[in-house]
Order: structure tokens, then sequence, then C-alpha cells
């Protein structure tokens, strides 16, 4: 039997990325898990989010099939398209598309 604990953060993502919504709600729901009262994020927060998402094929024994998981990378190059040090889920979206 096992015993723990699961984090409500890593629950939540997971719970939306097998959903059946389309990606635009699942990127919205996503960063509204992630983002302050003024509806942004940090490099900080995001970083987070994205190593939730990669958790889901790591444990499942799937991260070779999706490539590196350094995603620092992905952070920056956001950051730095809008010049800011928060993002905005606009900014977000446009960004991945």
């Amino acid at each position: 039997m096992r015993c723990g604990t699961i984090r409500v953060l890593s629950f939540k993502v997971a719970l939306a990325l097998m959903s059946m919504a389309n990606l635009d709600e699942k990127y919205r729901y996503l960063f509204s898990l992630i983002s302050d009262r003024d509806g942004c994020v940090n490099e900080q927060r995001l970083g987070a989010l994205l190593y939730e998402c990669v958790l889901i094929p790591r444990n499942l024994g799937e991260t070779g099939q999706f490539g590196n998981e350094d995603f620092n990378q992905y952070v920056k190059t956001c950051f730095q398209q809008v010049c800011d040090q928060t993002l905005s889920i606009g900014n977000m979206i446009s960004f991945n598309q």
C-alpha cells in the first residue's frame, strides 16, 4: 500500500492536461493557476508550471519521447520577447502560436 501526498498544483495540472478542453482553454486555465492578482506571471512561476507539465511523461517513462526537459530557454525566450519581468496570458498565447 502506498502512502504519500501530491501537490494540489500537480493534481490540477494533470487533470487539465488530460481533459478534452481545447488548447486555448487549457492555456488559460493553467495560466490562471500560477498568475498573480494582476493576471501576470514571472519567470519563476512559469518555470514551475512547465516543470509540473513535464512530470506526467516523466512518471510514465516517456521522457525520451518529448525531447529535452530543459525548458529554461523557453522561459527566457518568452520573457525576452515581451521585454518585461511579467507575462500576461495574451503574451503567452501569442508566443505559443
